[in-house]
């Protein structure tokens, strides 16, 4: 009976959809009593945990449960409501209203968009949303630039909430790798219920594309595992903590044979151990991962069957697939190609699909963050977005923040393997935050001398 009930809600019943957003309200309302504040500092090990925390926490879980694939996957260019859509919305505005509620009632100040890290993002999101005039699918263009809007939103919403609460923000990396962890544990258990294993890869060649049934595919789960250990790592528990709770995270890394978040992930934390060390170490260590990369990469664009190297991992890694980055070089070829012929402005922020979907009925998407901006919303918005990098990178000069290093390298190291960067998603949501939190605590520091 339950796994039909979940089936039902797979197929996007509007009752099970109703009854699923009336448990989460109430799990929330249930979570923000003061009464159990004590009982959660026990399980998540967080002394001081406040009504702040919780939160934070269940805008962390509402989000990333927002964009993980419990629905089967639908056409990518069929318009209208779906049932993903609708969950993925409905669980989006619980997000924001939970911050909002709680900003409306202790009366925080007005928002502060006046950092210009933020002030950049707002200026990729209003491209976004005027996109829509000439983009293949206003519609779309305009709903995907929304719920970017709604992330920033949050995360300048929650500003004031991080920088008054000092435990708040320093445990926020840590409420970043419980989220994960619960998210990770929540989907398996959906997945086992719907698809009858824990983790779903299911393809199908015929029809528009493989997004078919794309959205059941285990990256989810491996995008989330390398996020919530970027967070682990940042967060100030113990050696024995971190050790414990990094194995689910590197298990389903492994499992998910998750090769983007793996190197992402590996990239974050080498770049947050970079930021603790003295300048010599630093330098030598960066020429060491400067020289094994170019080298990797000559291999792989030589050609050399790698697969006669290390045969004993094949099947996990899926050596075979690394010469041409699993047709990744043919497409962003062709990528280059179309965006050429709408070089300034592009096709409409989210509505490269309609182009891509011609050439390869496997991708719909660009698979890289920045071509994917790029066919959008042209040279316009990828100027927008390399002005935004180099904000980040300028806040992580200044405040030397681990949690916004780690992310920020997952998010650029990954996002040359797909589009999680400047797209709605569980990681911009986490990006968001880090930001937030980073220029909050220097403000701090500036005005206070904390």
């Amino acid at each position: 009976m339950v796994a039909a009930s979940v089936a039902g809600l797979a197929a996007g019943s509007t009752a099970a959809l109703a009854w699923v957003g009336a448990v989460l309200l109430a799990v929330i309302a249930l979570l923000l009593m003061p009464g159990l504040l004590k009982i959660g500092s026990a399980v998540f090990r967080i002394p001081g945990l406040t009504k702040q925390h919780l939160i934070v926490l269940a805008y962390l879980l509402l989000m990333g449960a927002a964009f993980l694939p419990i629905f089967e996957g639908y056409d990518p260019l069929r318009e209208g409501l779906t049932g993903r859509r609708t969950y993925e919305l409905g669980l989006m505005s619980a997000a924001l209203a939970v911050v909002a509620l709680h900003a409306v009632v202790r009366r925080h100040p007005q928002l502060n968009f006046g950092r210009f890290e933020i002030q950049a993002l707002l200026a990729f999101v209003f491209l976004g949303f005027a996109s829509a005039v000439w983009s293949l699918n206003p519609t779309l263009t305009v709903a995907k630039a929304g719920q970017l809007l709604a992330i920033i939103v949050a995360s300048v919403m929650m500003g004031p909430l991080i920088q008054r609460n000092k435990l708040l923000r320093v445990d926020l990396p840590y409420l970043v790798a419980l989220s994960a962890l619960l998210l990770i544990v929540s989907y398996s258990i959906a997945n086992r219920l719907i698809w009858g294993t824990f983790l779903v890869y299911r393809e199908s060649w015929g029809g528009v594309s493989r997004l078919v049934l794309g959205h059941a595919h285990p990256l989810a789960s491996g995008n989330v595992a390398g996020l919530g250990a970027i967070g682990l790592l940042a967060s100030n528990r113990g050696g024995g903590t971190k050790g414990l709770l990094l194995l689910p995270f590197l298990a389903v890394l492994w499992l998910t044979s998750a090769r983007g978040p793996a190197v992402g992930f590996l990239a974050g934390g080498l770049g947050m151990a970079l930021v603790s060390l003295g300048p010599r170490l630093r330098r030598r260590i960066v020429a060491g991962v400067v020289g094994i990369c170019v080298g990797l990469l000559i291999i792989f664009l030589s050609g050399v069957d790698l697969e006669r190297l290390w045969p004993t991992y094949r099947s996990q890694l899926r050596l075979e697939t690394l010469v041409g980055l699993s047709g990744r070089l043919d497409l962003w070829s062709y990528t280059l190609e179309r965006v050429m012929e709408r070089p300034i402005l592009g096709v409409g922020y989210e509505a490269g699909r309609y182009i891509l979907l011609e050439y390869a009925p496997w991708a719909g998407i660009a698979h890289n963050s920045f071509l994917e901006v790029l066919i959008g919303t042209g040279v316009v918005g990828f100027v927008v977005i390399l002005i935004i990098c180099a904000a980040v990178l300028r806040t992580i000069a200044r405040t030397r923040d681990a949690l916004l290093v780690g992310l920020t390298l997952y998010m650029l190291f990954y996002g040359m393997t797909n589009p999680v960067l400047f797209v709605p998603g569980y990681g911009m949501a986490l990006l968001t935050i880090a930001i937030v939190r980073a220029v909050r605590a220097q403000a701090r520091i500036t005005t206070t001398g904390w």
